[in-house]
């Protein structure tokens, strides 16, 4: 059986050696140290006096734990044998004989050849034989490998065998959304618009309390009730038109957009300082700085996700031309991915390594891991961010990707842009999007700007946080530093 993966902790960051102490593989973290521990399970086993046939519901294995704690976590099993009766010449005939088996040994041999269990980490499937030429005692792997993301992993993959293939939340086709708007477009009425613009005057004379913030949430009930819709029950988005921004100051614009945020969700922090609602324009950055956000810039952000369960945009001033926010179905990407290739789609639950912009300047880790998709049986929810991926190479403790998984990024991201998939939004003055992050990948193309500084491309995000969607994506502490 082919190794499925042992999983990398999203702090991973470091890489230490292992020896061999008391049949188990040990290595120091400060004052903690892991192990790794091998055991033969035997099954179903019979030490008959001679050979007789008996069928054994569960055969002999190998399977290597990692001690966490108190608890014995499984990472891989493969079958093995002790022994059995085999065909042996004696004296001119031909007898059953009893004969031991080293299989065991070889195969924890290989295991301890330099580099395996860090192949093992990544998700790559080890070789069928093991051998023993060039073995060795030591191995490096990532420090808490064996710690948060295999168990889900293995389950999630088994899961997968009961994927349906329609009928999923957040599954959508792009051109189908686009012959019929009203899907997904909602226009604020007359007096909606009047109402908000009221609100809006109220807000620029120094007027923020619980009264204007209810008002703000009475005027747009019937609008996030929509949102609630879509968002739980539907497509994962919706477009919300008509919010009049002329004439008002980013300030109380900032303000009214929160408000509408918080009746919907939490406010999280965007960034490693731990800012809740974002600029989203062009601040004159390189955006070929790894360390530069690319919302910073006018360069084109390929498809992607954030960091929040709801994602959103308050569009104050379109660019001259360009930046047309394009969406496309993280469901059905993937189901295109794994009908097109079912041997590499797999590995797309096992964990990835993320590049985290600005956590070196902080002292923090650098990269982190998780997988890009999770399924629990009921959603199938994905984090994706393909140059943060690229970004983490090199890094220390991040492993090289293999052959097979720059193969699967790159069939990954041709079909996230296949015009059969996207959906294109214009954004305009006073638009709202708000997105499922789980369920929906969304990306800006490149754009220029108009001259005049007051009519640069300018947009609000928030991310806000729902406990009740119980979406698993990476959030940025409240308190400041990495996500989690």
């Amino acid at each position: 059986m082919a190794v499925r993966a042992a999983q990398a902790h999203l702090a991973c960051d470091r890489l230490f050696t292992s020896a061999v102490i008391d049949g188990g593989y040990t290595w120091q973290t400060g004052n903690a140290v892991e192990v790794l521990q091998r055991e033969i399970d035997r099954g179903d086993v019979w030490y008959d006096s001679a050979p007789r046939w008996r069928d054994a519901a569960r055969g002999l294995a190998l399977i290597i734990y990692a001690m966490d704690g108190d608890r014995r976590i499984p990472l891989a099993r493969w079958p093995t044998t002790i022994g059995g009766w085999q065909d042996e010449r004696v004296e001119g005939d031909i007898e059953k004989t009893w004969k031991e088996s080293p299989v065991g040994q070889r195969v924890v041999a290989r295991i301890r050849r330099p580099g395996t269990l860090e192949r093992v980490c990544r998700g790559t499937p080890l070789p069928r034989r093991a051998a023993t030429a060039g073995a060795s005692r030591v191995a490096r792997l990532p420090i808490s490998c064996v710690h948060r993301w295999w168990p889900a992993y293995s389950r999630r993959v088994m899961l997968l065998d009961n994927l349906p293939t329609t009928g999923l939340p957040g599954d959508f086709a792009g051109p189908q959304l686009a012959a019929d708007p009203g899907q997904f477009v909602h226009e604020l009425p007359p007096e909606v618009r009047r109402e908000l613009t009221r609100l809006l005057g109220a807000i620029a004379r120094g007027e923020t309390g619980g009264d204007v913030e209810g008002a703000v949430r009475a005027a747009m009930l019937d609008a996030h009730a929509r949102t609630v819709a879509a968002i739980d029950r539907g497509h994962g988005l919706i477009l919300l038109r008509g919010v009049p921004v002329a004439g008002y100051d980013r300030a109380a614009l900032a303000i009214l957009y929160a408000m509408m945020g918080r009746a919907l969700g939490r406010p999280m922090p965007q960034n490693l300082e731990g800012e809740t609602i974002t600029d989203i324009r062009d601040t004159g950055e390189d955006p070929r700085d790894p360390d530069v956000r690319l919302y910073r810039t006018r360069a084109e952000q390929d498809f992607h996700t954030d960091g929040a369960d709801l994602i959103g945009l308050l569009c104050l001033q379109p660019s001259r031309s360009g930046g047309v926010s394009r969406v496309v179905s993280s469901v059905r990407t993937f189901q295109v991915v794994r009908a097109a290739r079912p041997d590499l789609a797999p590995l797309l639950l096992a964990p990835w390594f993320f590049h985290i912009p600005g956590a070196r300047a902080r002292g923090l880790p650098e990269a982190g891991a998780r997988p890009i998709v999770t399924f629990d049986g009921k959603k199938l929810e994905t984090f994706y961010i393909g140059w943060y991926i690229r970004n983490a190479q090199g890094l220390a403790g991040v492993p090289p990707l293999d052959d097979a998984r720059r193969e699967l990024l790159a069939l990954y991201e041709a079909t996230t842009n296949d015009p059969a998939l996207y959906l294109d939004m214009d954004f305009q003055p006073g638009d709202i999007q708000w997105l499922r992050n789980a369920f929906v990948l969304h990306k800006r193309t490149a754009y220029e700007d108009h001259p005049e500084p007051e009519r640069k491309r300018h947009l609000l995000r928030l991310w806000l946080g729902i406990d009740r969607l119980a979406d698993g994506m990476p959030r940025f502490p409240i308190e400041g530093g990495v996500p989690r």
